[in-house]
């Protein structure tokens, strides 16, 4: 079934330094992946998901995909299972959220040192974490991940993918304005609605 991807396409935001791939060869390659994807019984039936996650693939293997992923809301609908696929099939790491709180506790300077080097990761769960407390003082690491993501995006293209359960005005609320601005910046946000698949 050949799926109409212009809305996907025409909403991702386009850097100059990239290559330019034609929206044909993008919605061939978009089908392509679709295909593979299901022959390996890898189908959800959250169709915005699915098909978010398929052209990710599909243009990162064209070169032409900049940002990273950010799928927010929607409890249940496979947004982690998304983030999953994504790791496998790219040979990411796939990391949760309140695992990377436990790394910068372990061990700070071993926890910006793997965060900073990879060109691609996978956050899961975003909004997990507890706020740390050092010594008095209330920060969020996850702030600070994504202020040096960001970073890393605009100097070098580095590319993220986040999961969370919270809505944009919740991470606004949560890691700041200035945070949420450039995380929408670094990566193709994806709404997720939808009914929670793990009760079905």
């Amino acid at each position: 079934m050949k799926i109409n991807i212009d809305r996907f396409i025409n909403s991702t935001n386009s850097r100059a330094s990239m290559p330019q791939v034609n929206a044909a060869a993008i919605n061939t390659k978009f089908q392509e992946t679709v295909s593979n994807l299901k022959d390996k019984g890898l189908e959800s039936r959250n169709d915005t998901i699915f098909n978010s996650m398929a052209l990710y693939l599909a243009e990162t293997a064209l070169g032409c995909r900049r940002e990273g992923l950010l799928f927010s809301g929607g409890v249940g609908a496979g947004k982690t299972w998304a983030g999953k696929v994504i790791a496998g099939f790219r040979g990411l790491h796939f990391y949760s959220a309140d695992e990377l709180l436990q790394d910068y506790m372990d061990d700070k300077a071993a926890f910006w040192e793997k965060t900073k080097k990879e060109e691609t990761i996978v956050i899961d769960d975003l909004g997990i974490e507890v706020t740390m407390n050092d010594y008095g003082v209330r920060f969020e690491v996850m702030s600070q991940l994504l202020v040096a993501r960001y970073r890393l995006y605009e100097n070098h293209g580095t590319r993220t993918i986040i999961t969370s359960n919270l809505t944009g005005k919740d991470m606004a609320n949560r890691y700041g304005v200035r945070v949420y601005s450039r995380l929408k910046d670094m990566c193709k946000c994806v709404n997720v609605k939808g009914d929670d698949l793990r009760n079905n």
